[in-house]
């Protein structure tokens, strides 16, 4: 079986629910897949600001390696 060792997560549709919140169910899927080494990264064309404020502190602050964005900010 290949190992992944990079998921890019786009946020809506994906990452965040009809709510535009984080479920706990991706939330831990995130968290654990970096907690095994695995590079998270978030693509958006949002900008930062708005990220930061959709994303739960547990995520923002240790759960994301990278983020590509388009909405004012480099990719």
């Amino acid at each position: 079986m290949p190992f992944v060792d990079t998921i890019v997560l786009d946020l809506d549709g994906t990452l965040l629910n009809l709510q535009k919140r984080v479920s706990d169910r991706n939330l831990a899927a995130v968290l654990d897949s970096h907690a095994l080494g695995v590079r998270i990264i978030i693509a958006t064309a949002r900008p930062f600001r708005s990220v930061k404020s959709l994303l739960p502190f547990t995520f923002a602050s240790t759960g994301a390696d990278d983020l590509l964005q388009r909405g004012g900010c480099p990719i």
